[in-house]
């Protein structure tokens, strides 16, 4: 009995690393869920395959929340790719962004109106905290920051 239940648990353990073990070590960072500071929202990054997939939520009421958006990370090649569908914008379709070549974790697409890019500026301590800034397209500046903690 005690064997039965051993090689169950080790069974369980190993499924449940496996479904982690197909995501890049880059993409971990996003793992969770993420609360804005200084919006009413949370975005939650889980595990789907060999992606990261996320939404993001706006708090409206106090238990009234809204799909903003759907995100999906990616690995190709050496390189993350960041998938985003906004809700009711460019007509329903999700929007593709290319690391940048020079800085990790900004994701560019120059084509786009707005963002023309998309950065998350993890911080160190224990990568608790990101700021995600957007590019202004007409001022080559970024938006205020949208800064967000892990929960």
């Amino acid at each position: 009995m005690l064997y039965r239940s051993l090689i169950s648990s080790l069974l369980i353990l190993f499924f449940v690393m496996d479904g982690q073990a197909q995501i890049t070590r880059r993409m971990k960072p996003f793992l969770g869920t993420w609360e804005y500071e200084n919006i009413r929202g949370f975005e939650v990054w889980k595990v789907q395959g060999n992606a990261l997939v996320g939404q993001g939520f706006r708090v409206r009421n106090e238990s009234d929340t809204v799909l903003i958006e759907t995100m999906r990370l990616v690995q190709e090649g050496k390189r993350l790719v960041y998938f985003v569908r906004v809700t009711n914008q460019n007509e329903g379709r999700e929007i593709r962004f290319d690391e940048s070549e020079s800085v990790k974790y900004k994701f560019v697409n120059e084509s786009h109106d707005f963002p023309k890019s998309i950065y998350y500026k993890f911080k160190r301590c224990k990568r608790r905290k990101v700021e995600v800034l957007l590019n202004h397209p007409h001022k080559d500046t970024h938006t205020k920051p949208i800064v967000m903690r892990r929960k």
